[in-house]
């Protein structure tokens, strides 16, 4: 049970990387670029309200979450082969 649940986290973390990417690559293409004291903040509220990035960035760290409870139970030299 545990190899399948490694096997799912890693196409869930091939598919929500690269739909992290692209929506940080139209992220790049709208914002302006500021430099402001303030920027680091606007970029960070900018995202995290962007649902094209929001939600598979959360779908990402959900798995990564249930990676490391299936790290207990399983070696980690055979984990990381199989999750990625």
């Amino acid at each position: 049970v545990e190899y399948l649940v490694l096997v799912g986290v890693g196409i869930v973390w091939g598919m929500t990387n690269a739909l992290i990417e692209g929506s940080a690559k139209d992220f790049h293409k709208n914002t302006i670029q500021s430099s402001g004291r303030f920027s680091f903040l606007y970029d960070f509220i900018y995202l995290i309200s962007n649902w094209r990035f929001s939600i598979p960035f959360g779908v990402n760290q959900v798995c990564s979450i249930g990676f490391n409870f299936v790290l207990v139970k399983v070696e980690i030299s055979i984990a990381q082969t199989v999750a990625n």
